[in-house]
């Protein structure tokens, strides 16, 4: 985090970035709107037993639930799971992360409305 830190400061973004190291599903949204971005796990670096599925259906439902009036950016690989995020993005742009075959999933997290609504 520290060298992230240190970009933004060369960017002179500091003042608008919010660095912060916790479990993705224990997050909530700093503000009414923003954009969050994240690059989930691929699956290689996780612990024997973790379950990629379930690890993006719980971000998923945090984003649904937590960041609404958000945008969303979220980096997977083509390989992964990525529809149990349980997001329809609007765009999906294909690139390498690396070596690996990526996409950047575009999504707006838009108010929920309830059946009876």
């Amino acid at each position: 985090m520290d060298l992230a830190r240190r970009n933004a400061l060369r960017a002179r973004v500091e003042r608008d970035i919010r660095f912060q190291a916790a479990r993705f599903q224990d997050l909530d949204a700093p503000a009414a709107a923003g954009l969050v971005v994240a690059n989930l796990p691929y699956g290689e670096r996780l612990g024997p037993g973790t379950d990629l599925k379930t690890l993006y259906s719980e971000v998923g439902d945090t984003i649904k639930r937590r960041f609404q009036g958000w945008d969303a950016a979220l980096l997977v690989a083509d390989d992964s799971p990525w529809k149990f995020i349980g997001l329809r993005p609007h765009r999906k742009v294909p690139l390498l992360n690396g070596t690996i075959p990526a996409r950047l999933l575009l999504c707006e997290i838009r108010p929920w409305r309830s059946r009876e609504d």
